[in-house]
């Protein structure tokens, strides 16, 4: 079997990819009909014509155009080097279409560049499949109440924070918070708890920097990472909360709640595991529940005497 041009041409028409040939002034020779369908741009349209004339108008994710100085298909044509990169095209109808680029230099029987062919693939299935994952993540890793992360958030934020601890001595502390009477929190109406919930995490969201971690773990406790701090500071920090609580409350059916919380903190300790210092803060909190709520304690590292003063 004799292979002539119009073989390759049946051949590279029957596939799904977008193909086109530049020859060294960027002229477009050839276009194939999976361009056409990516792109919604005809053969007779685009053959004849510069890509330098920003037809597709490439852009990358931060939207810079490419055309502009820093197009793939020029680079290749002056060095001769492979590029791969993932990029926007604009539709003939307007819209933008992802698609994942390769381009490669053609050479003559001297080795000489005579242009370069760039192939193109649709790259939306892979960001939608990429968008599904982060959804997935969101799903297991955030709270859909509060926004806020749970628990397992939490815990990749703390197990990572120790280690830098041990490495670079990174001050932080952690406090476990709890809605007091949560169980009982249910007049009037059936919203108060959620409303409680809600309430505590925009209290904890707007009073703590960007940097900090914030996280629900239900039936109404808290837990925040307060980076780069020490005992006296997290103890302010945890006495703040207690008060911005205390002059709060939650409107249910036009009645006012009343809501307390109580605190038990703890600076970080390179010598303590993560699951002791979760655990010696949720029996804390359960202790000052149990006596009257409402107030903040702070355990000392070493013991050198009683935990900070109650609010």
């Amino acid at each position: 079997m004799r292979l002539n041009k119009k073989f390759f041409r049946i051949l590279l028409n029957q596939l799904s990819d977008g193909i086109y040939f530049v020859d060294p002034d960027r002229t477009i020779l050839y276009w194939n009909r999976g361009a056409e369908r990516i792109s919604g741009c005809l053969a007779n349209e685009m053959i004849g014509k510069k890509c330098a004339e920003d037809l597709l108008n490439h852009i990358d994710a931060q939207g810079v155009k490419l055309c502009e100085g820093n197009c793939p298909m020029l680079q290749t044509l002056s060095d001769g080097r492979e590029r791969e990169a993932e990029l926007y095209l604009q539709h003939r109808d307007g819209h933008r279409v992802p698609v994942l680029v390769q381009v490669l230099a053609i050479r003559d029987a001297k080795d000489r560049i005579a242009g370069a062919v760039q192939i193109f693939r649709d790259n939306s299935q892979k960001i939608m499949f990429q968008e599904r994952i982060q959804r997935l993540e969101k799903a297991t890793l955030f709270d859909p109440d509060t926004g806020l992360g749970n628990r397992k958030y939490f815990e990749n934020h703390l197990k990572g924070k120790l280690e830098k601890l041990k490495r670079y001595a990174e001050p932080f502390g952690v406090l476990y918070l709890g809605i007091d009477g949560f169980e009982q929190l249910n007049a009037p109406g059936h919203r108060s708890k959620l409303d409680a919930v809600k309430m505590l995490g925009r209290i904890l969201t707007h009073n703590t920097r960007p940097f900090d971690t914030l996280s629900y773990l239900g039936d109404g406790n808290f837990l925040a990472l307060i980076d780069n701090v020490d005992e006296t500071q997290l103890f302010s920090i945890a006495k703040k909360f207690c008060f911005l609580a205390d002059h709060s409350s939650v409107l249910t059916q036009g009645s006012e709640v009343p809501v307390t919380i109580s605190i038990a903190g703890r600076s970080a300790d390179p010598e303590i595991t993560m699951e002791k210092l979760l655990q010696s803060l949720e029996n804390k909190l359960l202790e000052i529940q149990n006596n009257r709520g409402n107030q903040a304690v702070i355990l000392r590292n070493k013991p050198k005497g009683d935990p900070f003063p109650a609010k």
